[in-house]
């Protein structure tokens, strides 16, 4: 890629066919990912969730949590405030109800848009077309970008994504232009962007950096030049009207800053509000865990070096990365990715004066990042990789401001050739997300001890009658859960408990499974599943309806979702020559799941029994 001189209106001139071979590569590397099924959360996310099947149901994706659908207090209190994704589900349902190839389409559109605002937020900071359209292409097949695509229930992050591009976009197109529609555009887009993920939070900031920036003497090895149009004298502030012209002061320059963020400031304000009124509090700790402040501190700069490494090379990819919170479990890895953040630093500001954008976009990565090391708040995925969607952008744009600036020859046949290898590992990671079954076998494969992966294998084992190889899952999960080095999600043990007792139950080892599912109650009291198999077992073991419904009743109760506990109610009023009352539990079985093939069978045996 040849620098050219060419004029700054030149280079901000969008390239339609630009454009169009940054959707034709999206389309290219995520296409393969359109007939995989729902994964992991997407059977709860959207098989179950009852409020995605209406429009009527839109006011409430605005006013509650987004897991408040399962009806449960436990679930609602959550950080996960996400209208968009909602929204988006709605609309997905809407053309193809529950089928996940239209879910995943969403997915595929929202990231082809956050690859065209790339493109076009690149030529607004003045690169080259040609690079831009580099960045923008690299965005748009970057395999580290598969688990947000992919899975279904990323759709989060590549909507967050689009909006958070396009409100930048809108920002440096309001610079240039100084038409007031550019600026309640960017408004718009960075409030869908919140409503969409709260990474979007940084938003504001990065503007902040971008107006900051000044001018470089070099700025052909640079890539950067926003600022200048900031500053049109004749729009200048009414005191400074009549001063010279040539540059403004710094307190103009500093109230021009203000005066173009504040609005981004008050629509995050209103995000904050509506935040607050749906979830009660603007964020809550989610991880109970016996850590000093330097091991949170030595997390922080563990998972920053592993950023930064899976921005630049993505391997290996996996669903579950495991970092021990006490840096007594990763001294020398910590050590190590120490010196990676100071070596690294250390050559942006070296060459400073070669790149002198590097700075900027480094602070932009690092600034990007800043709300998942809130580790408290995520869960108990301390470091994952669709976390890097937005950041990957400014780690780009640093990388091809390096390229340029040390006049790296061949660029353009060195970008065509990782993009030929970054979209061959993009698809070949889609087959991943195919099917949970894949997922979680290709993620112990690499992370063992994974505790949630390897219960809900062993619970996709068990719906096939595979007890051995379930038992085996679950039992190995216990010895894990044994050590202190990884933070677990909660209840795991509870749910291996039930686990066990589930198989136990169908071997007719009805004492064994009282014993286990006994012990899930005193684990976690208010959990559905283990009220829910206990009543099996008296049902099955003693004939015992009485006492079989009262659990089923209560773990209905406790899971308001739980549509297989409706289904053994319903089979016990069978049982019974109850027949009305169990076509209404098989029903809101199936209102609650319409793919759960036993409900609809059960419902079948019961209709046919009450048909004289």
């Amino acid at each position: 890629m040849r620098n050219r001189k060419t004029t700054p209106a030149a280079q901000r001139r969008m390239n339609y066919w630009h454009i169009a071979i940054i959707i034709g590569l999206s389309l290219v590397a995520f296409a393969n990912s359109l007939p995989g099924s729902f994964v992991w959360d997407d059977e709860i996310q959207v098989v179950k969730n009852w409020r995605i099947r209406s429009f009527e149901n839109l006011p409430s994706a605005f006013t509650s949590a987004f897991w408040s659908f399962l009806g449960t207090e436990a679930e609602s209190q959550t950080n996960f405030y996400r209208p968009v994704q909602t929204i988006t589900y709605m609309l997905a349902y809407a053309v193809g109800g529950l089928s996940p190839a239209a879910y995943h389409a969403f997915n595929i559109v929202y990231h082809a848009a956050a690859g065209v605002f790339v493109y076009l937020v690149c030529l607004e900071l003045v690169f080259p077309p040609t690079i831009a359209l580099g960045v923008a292409a690299l965005f748009a097949v970057h395999p580290v970008h598969t688990e947000a695509v992919a899975w279904i229930a990323g759709v989060p992050d590549v909507a967050c994504g689009a909006f958070y591009f396009g409100s930048v976009w809108f920002v440096l197109t309001y610079l240039r232009t100084r038409r007031l529609s550019w600026l309640w555009a960017a408004c718009a887009a960075f409030f869908a962007a919140l409503l969409a993920k709260e990474m979007a939070v940084t938003l504001p900031f990065f503007l902040l950096l971008v107006l900051t920036l000044r001018e470089q003497p070099n700025n052909a090895s640079g890539g950067l030049q926003p600022v200048a149009a900031v500053y049109d004298r004749r729009r200048c502030l009414p005191e400074d009207r009549g001063r010279s012209q040539t540059a403004p002061t710094v307190k103009t320059a500093l109230k021009m800053k203000v005066r173009l963020v504040s609005p981004f400031f008050a629509v995050l304000s209103l995000y904050l509000v509506l935040r607050f009124s749906a979830l009660g509090l603007l964020a809550r700790s989610h991880v109970d865990i016996q850590a000093t402040w330097i091991d949170w501190l030595s997390l922080g700069v563990r998972v920053l070096a592993e950023y930064i490494r899976y921005s630049l090379v993505s391997y290996p990819l996996n669903a579950f990365h495991l970092v021990p919170v006490k840096l007594q479990y990763r001294l020398i890895p910590t050590f190590i990715a120490f010196a990676v953040i100071l070596v690294f630093t250390g050559l942006v500001w070296r060459l400073r004066n070669h790149v002198p954008g590097a700075p900027f976009w480094l602070a932009s990565f690092v600034l990007m990042l800043a709300p998942v090391f809130y580790f408290k708040g995520i869960s108990n995925v301390f470091f994952a990789e669709r976390y890097l969607y937005i950041p990957s952008f400014a780690m780009l744009a640093l990388v091809f401001s390096f390229a340029r600036g040390l006049r790296l020859p061949k660029l353009n046949l060195i970008v065509s050739g990782i993009a030929v290898i970054f979209t061959v590992a993009s698809v070949y990671r889609n087959q991943t997300w195919k099917t949970s079954e894949a997922l979680y076998q290709t993620t112990l494969k690499m992370e063992p001890e994974v505790v949630h992966m390897r219960i809900n294998l062993a619970d996709v084992h068990m719906k096939r009658s595979e007890d051995a190889v379930a038992q085996s899952l679950l039992e190995s999960s216990v010895r894990y859960m044994d050590s202190d080095r990884y933070a677990r999600f909660p209840h795991e043990l509870y749910r291996a408990e039930v686990g066990l007792g589930a198989i136990a139950a169908r071997a007719g080892k009805y004492a064994e499974a009282r014993q286990h599912f006994e012990r899930a109650i005193q684990i976690n009291p208010a959990g559905d599943w283990s009220y829910l198999y206990l009543g099996g077992v008296f049902m099955e073991e003693t004939g015992d309806y009485t006492r079989a419904i009262e659990n089923f009743t209560k773990a209905i109760k406790l899971g308001p979702l739980n549509e297989v506990a409706r289904d053994y109610l319903g089979i016990a009023m069978l049982n019974q020559g109850n027949y009305k009352d169990a076509i209404r539990y098989f029903q809101e079985a199936l209102k609650i799941n319409p793919n759960y093939e036993d409900a609809r069978s059960h419902l079948a045996i019961a209709s046919r029994a009450l048909t004289p």
